[in-house]
């Protein structure tokens, strides 16, 4: 091997390495970079995490049904307590409904 094929043979081999090297080491940012995204994504919010903040959404909507339905319940007990405007163990108050009253239609 003369002088010239061997400075020829060591510049390939140097920048064949050089190569090689900067290949791997994009290979391995682009490797790197993506496990962090996956870490960041999956580690950002825990179970209990989220729990607690559908917990908190919960409340704060039941928040408002929850006075209205106090305030619902407040006036019907300021209502007087109305009779009832039918029975139907009390034989003055058959009703008529069309051609057959209630008694007829409840023994026939």
């Amino acid at each position: 091997m003369s002088g010239e094929e061997f400075v020829i043979a060591l510049m390939a081999l140097t920048f064949g390495s050089a190569i090689i090297f900067y290949i791997l080491w994009v290979v391995g940012r682009a490797i790197n970079n993506r496990q962090k995204q996956n870490q960041a994504a999956t580690s950002s919010l825990t179970t209990s995490d989220l729990e607690t903040l559908m917990r908190r959404a919960v409340a704060d909507a039941q928040e408002p049904l929850l006075d209205r339905i106090e305030a619902l319940e407040a006036e019907v007990r300021r209502l007087p307590e109305a009779e009832p405007l039918l029975t139907l163990d009390d034989p003055e108050t058959d009703k008529s409904i069309g051609s057959v009253t209630t008694r007829q239609r409840a023994r026939g």
